[in-house]
Order: structure tokens, then C-alpha cells, then sequence
């Protein structure tokens, strides 16, 4: 038996029987009639001639044709689990909001550089600059984008939102999907505005997903709903994620996440300062989730809220956490948590 030689073993567990001459075979020897060794091509199997599939197939079988590769927008891949679309440009990355339910792979470190965003750059936008991938919940990503170790450099926002609506911010802007694996350097987000603002050196917004090792520097400075990280996670799996920048906004404001509405975060420290309004605190502003295997060493202030080392406000459980960063605030101040509900 044949398979196609990804990195995978061929037999996960075996616990009986009998299963002999398992080998992996990479592209080139699966296209070839002779890595077949012991398949009957006189009466079972054959090898299409007209292109339309590669591999050998069944005798008295249609054929079905195989996907195309992808090489306009990607570097390479499907778009599927086992063979993601492969992104090694800025133009490819860029290129993710077409297909926002896929999976991807980055193949290398990325850079933004200020003339991307200056007027005349690819990425100038009318001077918004990087416009998040997943602009809404009626339009968010819902694939899974691994980062493979490498880094995001220089990304830049610059974003207003108006009064009465509502906008979300990072690299993604609205996800429920998987983003794993990912640094993200010298990020330069900046949002204003009387409107609803989510935003984050990652993502504004997740729901329901799964954000895992991803570390971040840079400046993240929003309005409500601003993390280091993301904005909101609202019963997302949060963990191995750091940050070593300035969080600046004027409520619900966390070196790591904003607002976090139930779901779990672990495994994360924070080093950068955040300074807030109401509820900041150094890994989570407002949380009615679970914290837990986490610290804290940047200062954290809040003008006119509670502020906590850990959170400024919590509702859920703290657990295993500690902070050596220094805490002041316009309200309720603690080295853990500025105002507890639950169990710290």
C-alpha cells in the first residue's frame, strides 16, 4: 500500500492483523506506473493518458478530474487541510479575504515597509493602510491560517469609525476560525472614533475559535474592546500568546485581550504597558472566562476603571497567574485583579 509521504506515518496504531509493505511515496513516484510494485495494470488499475488525473485509478471507473493549483493569488496549495494555500508575498497574504473559509501556510517571514502604506503604496488604502482580513461577521475568517514559525513585520492601521457603527481591527478584523503560529512585529494600529471599535494586534474579534502560539510587539491603540492580542474572544481557546507592546485605549482594555466573554486563556505573560479607562488590566480588561499559567510585568493604569495586574475586572476563575508590574488606577486597584466576581 501506497500513500502520499507528507511527513505521516502510515499505519497511525495498529493493534491486530496484518498489514504489510506500507510505503511513502512522494509526487513525481505517485505519477509514475512503476512505483506501483505489484498492482495488475493489465486487468485492474491503469494510468490515465489525457492529464486529467495523475494518479492510477480503477479500470471501468470515471476519472475524476483534480483540482487546480492555485498560483494566481498563492504561492501553491488547495486551500485544503493537507494541502493549505501556500503564501510567501504580502500580495498573498492580502489575497487571504478571498477565501476566507481555507486553510493556509506561510512559507517565510513577511515586512511591511512605511512606503506600503504611503499614498501611492499597495497597501495605502485612502490612508486607512492594512484593511483587516475578515471585515464583519457577515464576512469573517473562518479557515485556519498557520504562520509556521514565521513573522508579520510593520503591519500599519489607521482607522476611524463613526458613531453608530462599528468596526474591527488587526491583522484579521473578525474571525471564528484557527490562527496559530504567528509572530507579529512592530505592528503600528491606531483607532479612533465614537463608533464601536474592536481591535487587536491579531484580531479585533473571535468567536468560538482557537488562537495559539502567537507573539506580538508594537503599539495597539484603540478605543473600547483592545488587547495586545485580540480586541474580544468571546468562548475562544486562548493560549501560548505573548505580548511586548503598548496597549492604549479608553475602556476594556488588556495587554493580551480586551473583553473575554467565557472561553479559556492559558499558557500567556504580557510585558508591555497598558494604560486604559475603565476595567484594563495586564492580560485581560473585562473577563468572565477562565485566566489561568499566566503573567504579568508591565505597568498597567487605568484613568477612571478598576485595574488589575492579571484583570481589571473578573467574573470568571484566576488561577496559577502572578504580576510584577505596578498598578494604579481612577478606581478599584489590585496587584491581581481590580474587581472580582468569582474565584481568584
Amino acid at each position: 500500500s501506497y500513500f502520499y509521504n507528507s511527513g505521516i506515518k502510515g499505519i497511525g496504531l495498529q493493534t491486530g492483523g496484518t498489514l504489510t509493505n506500507v510505503v511513502a511515496l512522494n509526487q513525481a513516484q505517485l505519477e509514475t506506473q512503476s512505483s506501483y510494485v505489484g498492482f495488475d495494470f493489465t486487468n485492474t488499475w491503469q494510468m490515465p493518458a489525457d492529464g486529467t488525473y495523475v494518479y492510477a485509478t480503477l479500470q471501468g471507473l470515471d476519472m475524476v478530474a483534480l483540482p487546480e493549483v492555485n498560483t494566481t493569488d498563492y504561492a501553491g496549495g488547495l486551500g485544503t487541510v493537507y494541502n493549505p494555500y501556500q503564501i510567501n508575498t504580502k500580495e498573498q497574504l492580502n489575497n487571504v479575504r478571498k477565501n476566507l473559509g481555507a486553510h493556509y501556510l506561510l512559507l517565510n517571514d513577511l515586512e511591511f515597509y512605511p512606503s506600503d502604506f504611503a499614498e501611492g503604496g499597495a497597501f495605502y488604502n485612502s490612508g486607512s493602510g492594512w484593511q483587516p482580513i475578515g471585515s464583519g461577521p457577515l464576512a469573517q475568517f473562518g479557515g485556519l491560517f498557520d504562520g509556521n514559525g514565521y513573522s508579520i513585520t510593520g503591519l500599519q492601521i489607521r482607522a476611524s469609525v463613526a458613531s453608530g457603527s462599528t468596526g474591527y481591527f488587526g491583522l484579521f478584523g473578525c474571525s471564528v476560525g484557527t490562527i496559530r503560529n504567528l509572530e507579529l512585529l512592530e505592528t503600528d494600529i491606531e483607532v479612533s472614533g465614537a463608533g464601536t471599535a474592536y481591535t487587536g494586534g491579531l484580531a479585533g474579534y473571535n468567536k468560538g475559535g482557537t488562537i495559539s502560539q502567537i507573539n506580538h510587539s508594537g503599539s495597539v491603540i484603540g478605543t473600547r474592546y483592545t488587547g495586545g492580542i485580540l480586541g474580544l474572544a468571546s468562548s475562544s481557546t486562548v493560549d501560548r500568546i505573548t505580548n511586548h507592546g503598548a496597549v492604549v485605549a479608553s475602556g476594556q482594555t488588556g495587554g493580551l485581550i480586551g473583553y473575554q466573554e467565557n472561553g479559556t486563556l492559558s499558557l500567556a505573560y504580557n510585558t508591555g504597558a497598558v494604560n486604559g479607562g475603565s476595567t484594563t488590566g495586564g492580560l485581560v480588561g473585562w473577563g468572565s472566562g477562565t485566566i489561568k499559567n499566566g503573567y504579568n510585568s508591565g505597568s498597567v493604569d487605568s484613568s477612571s476603571g478598576a485595574a488589575g495586574g492579571i484583570a481589571g475586572w473578573i467574573s470568571g476563575e484566576i488561577s496559577n497567574t502572578f504580576n510584577t508590574g505596578d498598578v494604579s488606577g481612577g478606581g478599584n486597584v489590585g496587584g491581581i485583579t481590580g474587581e472580582a466576581q468569582n474565584s481568584v
